[in-house]
């Protein structure tokens, strides 16, 4: 994880300049202990936080109804932008307490190198944090909010746990942070009924009329941009069969838009198009592209009528399915053995899951040893991955296979983890899981479907455990 470069990417990116029902209680059963709230969870049953690196706390002290909401902080010390972050965090903090504001707390979750960074960074915080010594607490949480860059805030609601705002750095920054606190992320549905989206025929797209569709999709675009250019074409055409299908993939609409820096160029652009238009720089096309988390253009995402995201990279699956065919392009799992190559699918998968990555390296047995990876990948993945459920500690894992002729994204997933691998000729496995703490192992004993299925078991059991596995 890092504050820039660390975290594998796909592609560069290139961007354009409240009546309540009423509640029952019942008497607690002897000897039964209470339920554990939602915050207790995500804290794994905590006992202690920490304030100013020494003064212990009770974690069961942060809870509603004395709390709405609380923020996690992931941060480190090593992090120039998150020491810049800190002090703005700091500030706010301090600001909202002398308004009167208790109805809330910051929980400092350290993604420090030590425990010495730890001790005088947390120092520098008004808030409490989560123990240093308290890894298997951090890897949780950088896991459940799959936090992949520093600084990273999260704010949830304390009463059920859900989260609010996956991304609060942004709004914690703007001038008029104080008064919009806790940041409440708006809903998709909320941002397109204020961008004020008109049909080709003038009349207006509410959020309600979406509703009603089979699926929608939005389409970021530009005049100035040749990408933008030439795949504009290739979607009017795909647009123009889906209407001619008899079939519910008629029933959908798609959205422009435009990444134009004029309002000259945004009408020439949009001329032509076949489908809906949000106005021109409409103040509301920030907040959707930092909910959408976009940063190119062309950019094309498909979506349930709900607002919930089908395929948030549908561009590249437009591109191959010309007669929109697969529309809306929603994603397919990744298979269990998949070849290790720079998708957007993949490099999440990479970022976000237990990844045990194959590599021959020109050895003499290749083909049984793939043979013998594939069947293990087929064995443990799915059903891992089934039993392994939404839990907070969940953990999915990904099996990949490197290309015969092509190792550059190994080399990149290599360099991330600082792995030392065997000589060449000699075929192994590099076991990763960037979320959290990097963790790594390269195993090159003899590869066979039940000593990868053993080492996938060991390798998962100890990043949950928050115990770093040694290369062997």
């Amino acid at each position: 994880m890092s504050s820039s470069t660390e975290e594998i990417t796909a592609v560069p990116t290139v961007a354009p300049a409240e009546t309540t029902p009423e509640s029952t209680v019942t008497a607690p059963v002897a000897g039964a202990s209470a339920p554990k709230t939602p915050l207790q969870k995500l804290l794994r049953g905590l006992d202690m936080l920490l304030v100013k690196g020494s003064e212990s706390i009770p974690a069961s002290s942060i809870a509603p109804p004395v709390h709405k909401n609380v923020l996690f902080y992931f941060s480190a010390q090593w992090c120039p932008p998150c020491k810049r972050f800190t002090t703005r965090l700091a500030q706010l903090y301090k600001e909202l307490r002398d308004r009167g504001r208790t109805d809330f707390e910051v929980i400092f979750v350290s993604c420090d190198s030590s425990a010495g960074e730890f001790s005088e960074y947390s120092k520098e915080m008004p808030f409490p944090a989560i123990p240093f010594s308290k890894k298997k607490e951090r890897d949780s949480l950088l896991r459940k909010f799959k936090v992949q860059s520093l600084p990273t805030l999260v704010v949830i609601d304390a009463v059920d746990g859900t989260v609010i705002n996956k991304s609060a750095v942004q709004d914690a920054r703007e001038e008029h942070a104080l008064e919009k606190f806790p940041w409440k992320s708006r809903t998709l549905l909320d941002i397109l009924e204020d961008l004020v989206v008109t049909a080709k025929d003038g009349s207006r797209v509410t959020a309600e009329k979406l509703k009603t569709l089979s699926c929608f999709s939005i389409y970021f675009a530009g005049q100035w941009s040749p990408p933008c250019r030439a795949f504009t074409p290739q979607l009017m055409s795909i647009y123009g069969q889906l209407k001619e299908f008899d079939d519910e993939r008629r029933n959908t609409e798609i959205i422009f838009i435009s990444c134009d820096r004029t309002l000259e160029a945004y009408e020439e652009f949009c001329y032509d198009m076949p489908w809906a238009a949000a106005g021109f720089q409409h103040p509301m096309i920030k907040e959707l592209t930092k909910l959408l988390d976009l940063h190119t253009a062309p950019a094309l995402v498909t979506c349930k009528p709900d607002g919930t995201v089908l395929n948030k990279n549908a561009r590249f699956d437009a591109s191959d399915d010309l007669s929109g065919e697969r529309y809306p392009w929603s994603p397919d799992p990744l298979p269990p053995a998949t070849e290790l190559h720079p998708s957007e699918q993949v490099v999440a998968a990479l970022n976000e899951t237990c990844c045990f990555t194959l590599h021959l390296n020109g050895s003499g047995n290749a083909q049984t040893q793939l043979t013998e990876f594939k069947a293990a990948a087929t064995e443990f993945g799915p059903a891992h991955n089934a039993a392994s459920g939404s839990a907070e500690d969940s953990v999915k894992v990904n099996f990949f296979v490197t290309p015969e002729n092509d190792a550059d994204l190994l080399q990149r997933l290599v360099a991330v983890v600082a792995a030392q691998l065997p000589p060449a000729g000699k075929a192994f496995v590099l076991c990763t899981s960037i979320l959290g703490e990097k963790t790594k192992e390269v195993f090159a004993g003899d590869i066979t479907k039940q000593s990868i299925i053993g080492v996938a078991t060991r390798f998962v059991k100890k990043v949950k455990d928050g115990a770093a596995p040694q290369d062997d």
